[in-house]
């Protein structure tokens, strides 16, 4: 029997359309998840630096080159989509089907092509981290 869990967050008085679901009982995907886990620990360099805030950041490159590995090792894959307004993410077990999908609403600053780039850049570099408590 395939489980369905499904959380709606308010804001604002409004429904989002925000939403965190599992697909399956979650065991094969929770397991090969905490696989991962161990070996990725929690800390990634931080080698990105930002003059404008004089500050550092993790790269979404060193991030992808650090998980993709290991998540393939253990049968976890990630996929990500933008959908105009936002990016749905999927984490998925190869063998069992498993899977969870959540949604991220994108922020953007400039209604433009760099502004979604710039969003979804960094959406995907949050997601990622939170996704594995990196830091």
């Amino acid at each position: 029997m395939e489980e369905k869990h499904r959380v709606l967050k308010e804001k604002e008085g409004r429904k989002m359309d925000s939403e965190f679901q599992l697909f399956g009982t979650g065991k094969d995907i929770f397991k090969s998840w905490f696989d991962v886990k161990t070996v990725l620990k929690s800390t990634i360099l931080a080698e990105g630096k930002n003059p404008h805030y004089k500050s550092d950041y993790i790269q979404l490159d060193a991030l992808v080159k650090k998980i993709d590995p290991v998540c393939q090792k253990y049968g976890l894959g990630i996929m990500m989509f933008p959908t105009g307004s936002g990016l749905i993410t999927i984490l998925f077990h190869k063998e069992s089907g498993q899977y969870i999908q959540s949604y991220y609403e994108l922020i953007l600053d400039k209604r433009n092509p760099q502004g979604v780039g710039s969003a979804l850049t960094y959406a995907k570099r949050q997601i990622l981290q939170a996704l594995f408590g990196l830091s």
